[in-house]
């Protein structure tokens, strides 16, 4: 028989334990990139859905590229449209390796994951459909070695 000061001590272990891994993402998205490139013009989308308009998130996007990736940056426009039409743009410069070439993200193998901070104590203003609209700003036409791209957005704790 295990004693009840045992069994309280597995239920409030477990319970934290399932507290503490609980994530904070509120939405995650990729797109693959066709031939692992992306073409000035290309828009990638994101639609996500605000249903409250008080909490405080961080924005994230997410860059997948191969080590083949020339460059140690990666600009992009972002428009962020709301419910209403009204449209905010930004530029943001996505830092993937230090000026040696060291890359800064996760990898396996010839692959390079990046999670990198664009927003923090972003509101939803509005309820309703936001768009998150990313193009990418580098001075080539075609940027090859770009694999995947998403955006996260977890609620800020």
């Amino acid at each position: 028989m295990i004693s009840r000061h045992v069994k309280y001590a597995l239920i409030v272990g477990f319970t934290t334990m399932l507290i503490g891994c609980q994530s904070n993402k509120y939405y995650e998205e990729f797109k693959k990139l066709e031939n692992a490139s992306w073409k000035t013009k290309k828009q990638l989308t994101f639609q996500v859905n605000a249903i409250d308009t008080k909490t405080n998130y961080n924005l994230f996007v997410v860059v997948r590229n191969t080590k083949s990736y020339k460059y140690q940056n990666l600009y992009l426009f972002v428009d962020i449209m709301a419910p209403s039409g009204k449209l905010v743009r930004d530029t943001i410069e996505c830092l993937l390796a230090d000026v040696n070439g060291k890359w800064f993200g996760n990898g396996a193998g010839a692959i390079i994951d990046n999670k990198i901070w664009f927003r923090t104590d972003f509101q939803f203003k509005e309820l309703g459909k936001y768009h998150f609209l990313f193009e990418q700003a580098m001075r080539e036409e075609t940027l090859k070695e770009i694999i995947d791209f998403g955006i996260r957005i977890e609620e800020k704790q």
